[in-house]
């Protein structure tokens, strides 16, 4: 199982090494798209992928020349693709004492 902040914290090193670029206006549309599906309550593991495919394609010849960016398009993929199904922690709430 994935855990959702695992995927976060995959997405926010990829997103690091993206806003090293100036990045076309498709581009820009695809890394929401990708934040927007990595972000929800819970994520349908489709959609995400999905989403990662076509931002992959786009950057794909600066991902190829990029290190950094490689390596984390890599790392996101890889926990992207470790299990099918994606769970996120509930965080309980503490009761208010007056």
């Amino acid at each position: 199982m994935i855990n959702v902040a695992d995927l976060q914290s995959a997405y926010i090193d990829m997103y690091t090494a993206l806003r090293k670029y100036i990045w076309s206006y498709p581009t820009v549309e695809a890394i929401a798209n990708l934040e927007i599906s990595v972000y929800q309550l819970c994520p349908d593991i489709e959609v995400v992928r999905r989403c990662f495919y076509i931002l992959n394609q786009l950057v794909g010849s600066i991902k190829s020349e990029d290190e950094d960016m490689k390596k984390a398009f890599d790392n996101f993929s890889d926990v992207m693709n470790s299990s099918e199904t994606i769970y996120s922690k509930l965080y309980m709430v503490g009761e208010v004492s007056k």
